[in-house]
């Protein structure tokens, strides 16, 4: 069954892996992208110890390495590592369950803190834990560690958390989503509303109440309770008028309290189907609009005297600062900041190669037409990822000038899309497919003989700024923050997917003669951009696919010899099914540039971008203020 094969197949590679495997970078990297795969499997019902094991057993991997000696640590060493931390990320996205086991959750916060700091709390359970601020932190490297802090982004489940400070007690529950709540403007929230009340008050019975019971009266007296006199019996003409006024006053007091009750019963009556809204206890008015920044402030200990205290030995700003909001660059470079991408972005260009065809023009034109390509080409681009329209699209679509920018509705054109293309509508100029999970986003694009025109209009800058779009390439400025420069954003990948009619054409296919058709606009950000156009060609990564008589699917694979080899599921010379092509295909494309931006000396995770460029505005446009100053400007009265 698939239930059986998923766990057999599972446990066999994470045997492998830590038995035989785990000193061998190619046959270790093949692992982790084996299991990443099999981390997407959907199988019913759902193995849930087998999963739980496959994170156990990663983290003992990423232990295992972290624990050899320093003589054994090396480039190749933190390459296992940071893949495996990929991988473990990934198998906690696709099983966010894993998360509520106990067990599971420290074995992952404990390999987590490992790739951080250097070194575990706890070594053995019976040991004293050794708190974070107690900890010098030690990564085997800045790469372990911006491999263990982008775990800590992704997984997290939804956490209730109760806080119990000065100000009160509060329960806040936190959910981390990578897609918007539906009408997520208006508060799910509503007044409580006072119960309506009911007109069935049940049986009234008339009872006097007595002190004693009635038998009393029947039990006859004794002496002893004679031996008080009565009132009457000691009455004598002196104070008998006395005793008149003071039985006047008894009766006028009476008299008053009786009519009291008369009036309080009455006023009852009338408004036993009524509320009053002077007594009626009701909870206070929800509020909508409230400064939560403060809230947040407090609840989580910010504003302290320690929070706003810089250290004297340091240059590392303190917990808590404000920044200038009157200097208009700051919102630029929020801008800026807006658009430097969560995910690695990748692009695939896909080409139709006819029998006996040589030159790129020639190739480039198959795709205009539909009657140019095959049927079973046109089902393959479908199933690489979904269609989406580069105007409408906020994310990656394979052109640095046409990504992550913000177009108004009324600004796209609809009306003049093409039809019966041979795959051409997904040049780039309108539409793309795509494709992305929680770490990587990959634009599929198929040069046509227009495409020319687009890389020619963004090579003299005549591409027109849409609406509240960032300014191009924001995170690229050339200067140096931390320790690499933030122009790195990796290698220089060109993955080409080639469809050929006849399998001996494949020697013949014009790479180099093509790259003009595959520019992105990242060639000048990329560490290898003052490379020779020769030594840029060597880069690129081939995949060719055969359609066979039996409608199966022969592949090969063609790139430069490197010292990491190629990337998995496909492998040269490998037969694949109908059904399974679109997938192993775009599988091994976004495998192919992972091993590359992992064997990159200059390449910064996308989370590692963000943090330098938060640091940068943080330097550039922090207000110095004293204490008071400080939370006189924290709490003034903002003008809406």
């Amino acid at each position: 069954t698939a239930h059986s094969l998923f766990g057999q197949a599972t446990s066999l590679v994470c045997h492998r892996l830590m038995s035989s495997w785990k000193t061998d970078l190619n046959t270790a990297l093949a692992a982790m992208e084996l299991l990443s795969g099999l981390a997407k499997v959907r199988v019913k019902p759902p193995n849930e110890g087998m999963s739980k094991r496959t994170v156990k057993w990663i983290c003992d991997f990423i232990m295992y390495q972290c624990s050899r000696p320093p003589t054994a640590h090396s480039r190749d060493l933190h390459s296992r590592i940071v893949a495996a931390f990929k991988c473990l990320k990934l198998w906690l996205v696709e099983h966010s369950s894993l998360l509520y086991d106990k067990e599971c959750l420290h074995n992952v916060l404990e390999v987590v803190e490992l790739g951080i700091s250097g070194s575990k709390s706890q070594h053995r359970a019976t040991d004293e834990p050794k708190y974070k601020g107690e900890k010098q932190l030690k990564p085997k490297s800045m790469r372990v560690k911006d491999a263990a802090e982008e775990v800590l982004t992704y997984p997290l489940p939804t956490v209730t958390a109760l806080i119990r400070g000065p100000f009160g007690r509060h329960a806040w529950t936190m959910q981390l989503r990578h897609q918007p709540r539906k009408n997520h403007s208006k508060a799910n929230v509503s007044q409580v509303q006072r119960p309506s009340p009911m007109e069935n008050v049940g049986f009234k019975h008339n009872v006097k109440h007595r002190y004693f019971p009635d038998i009393v009266e029947t039990i006859p007296a004794t002496k002893l309770e004679f031996s008080i006199p009565t009132m009457e019996s000691i009455v004598t003409e002196k104070t008998s008028s006395e005793l008149e006024v003071l039985r006047q006053i008894i009766d006028t007091q009476v008299a008053f309290e009786n009519n009291i009750a008369e009036q309080v019963t009455e006023k009852r009556k009338r408004n036993c189907h009524q509320v009053n809204s002077d007594t009626e206890c009701k909870p206070p008015k929800i509020r909508n609009e409230f400064q939560t920044a403060r809230l947040f402030l407090s609840h989580y200990g910010f504003l302290s005297l320690e929070a706003l205290r810089e250290s004297s030995n340091s240059s590392v700003p303190p917990p808590l600062v404000i920044l200038d909001s009157t200097n208009s660059a700051l919102f630029s470079d929020l801008e800026t900041l807006d658009g430097i991408p969560s995910r690695d972005s990748d692009t695939v260009h896909v080409f139709y190669m006819k029998s006996g065809q040589k030159t790129p023009e020639e190739i480039v034109q198959n795709v205009n037409s539909v009657d140019s390509v095959q049927p079973q080409f046109l089902e393959f681009l479908q199933s690489l990822g979904w269609p989406v329209f580069v105007q409408k699209h906020a994310g990656w679509t394979g052109n640095l000038s046409t990504s992550w920018k913000l177009i108004h509705e009324e600004d796209v054109n609809e009306d003049e899309i093409p039809s019966n293309t041979g795959g051409s509508i997904y040049d780039g100029r309108q539409q793309i497919l795509y494709w992305a999970d929680v770490s990587s986003e990959v634009a599929f694009v198929v040069p046509s003989t227009d495409t020319s025109l687009i890389l020619l209009a963004d090579k003299n800058g005549k591409e027109k700024e849409s609406p509240g779009s960032p300014p191009e390439v924001p995170i690229m400025r050339g200067k140096k923050y931390g320790r690499h420069s933030s122009l790195a954003v990796g290698p220089d990948t060109r993955v080409f997917v080639v469809w050929l009619e006849s399998f001996e054409d494949c020697d013949n296919f014009p790479s180099n003669d093509l790259l003009s058709y595959t520019n992105t606009g990242m060639e000048q950000y990329s560490y290898n951009s003052s490379a020779s156009t020769t030594q840029r060609n060597q880069e690129i990564y081939i995949i060719f696919i055969h359609a066979l008589q039996n409608g199966l699917f022969r592949v090969r694979m063609q790139g430069p010899t490197k010292r990491v080899a190629m990337a998995i599921p496909l492998v040269d010379g490998m037969v694949v099914s109908r059904r399974s092509l679109g997938t192993l295909v775009r599988q091994t494309a976004i495998n192919i540039c992972r091993r590359n931006r992992l064997e990159s000396e200059s390449y910064q995770p996308p989370h590692v971008r963000r943090k330098v460029k938060i640091q940068e505005i943080v330097n550039k446009h922090r207000s110095k203020m004293t204490v008071p100053e400080f939370y006189a400007a924290l709490f003034q009265n903002v003008a809406k």
